[in-house]
Parts: structure tokens; sequence; C-alpha cells
């Protein structure tokens, strides 16, 4: 886990096309099962009924959502986005980016 308060929203997902073949509300699902996984880095006890409560929807639509995403391999059974680690890096790091944007801001 990057363990950021935030997460990297990767442009691709307007292109991706395994999210363009998702409803426009398990697109919704989508990112806010990634903003859950930002999060948290312990396993979670009956990760099923959490992400029931969490997005609001019952337990077959649970249940249907799981299997979507995981035959689109976007999941695995325990709810973690597939290459994770790999689109939530924390190799970017601005502090040289900001400090030559703050030494131009004390040359006028």
């Amino acid at each position: 886990m990057s363990g950021l308060p935030w997460l990297k929203m990767w442009r691709q997902f307007a292109t991706e096309i395994t999210v363009q073949e998702l409803s426009f509300e398990n697109q919704r699902h989508w990112v806010m099962i990634l903003c859950l996984r930002c999060g948290t880095k312990e396993p979670v006890e009956n990760p099923d009924s959490r992400i029931s409560v969490f997005l609001r929807i019952g337990k077959k639509a649970t249940a249907d959502l799981k299997k979507v995403l995981m035959a689109a391999k976007m999941i695995d059974e325990f709810w973690n986005p597939v290459n994770w680690e790999k689109y939530q890096a924390n190799g970017y790091v601005s502090t040289s980016r900001v400090q030559k944007y703050r030494e131009k801001q004390h040359d006028w």
C-alpha cells in the first residue's frame, strides 16, 4: 500500500477498455473499491459484507459485482485491486519541483 491518504487516478481510466465495458454504476463502484483499498492495508474480515455496506448495495448486488470485477481481472477474491502496487507506487516525489517553484517566486 502506498500509505498516502489519497488515491492516484490514472488518466487511462477514461480509455481503458476493461473499465469502459463496465456499466456506469459499476465504474463508480470500482472507484469506491480503489478508495477503500487506499485507506487500509490489513486484511478485512468478511470483505463481502463490508463492501456491501460501503457501497450501499445488497448482498446479491455485491455478489454480482464481485463476479463482474473478477471476470474482468480487476480484483482478486478478497476485493484487492489487481496490480495495486503498480498503479499506486510511491515513486513520485515533488520535492525538487516544489523547490524550483519556490525559488522562482523569490526571483522577482
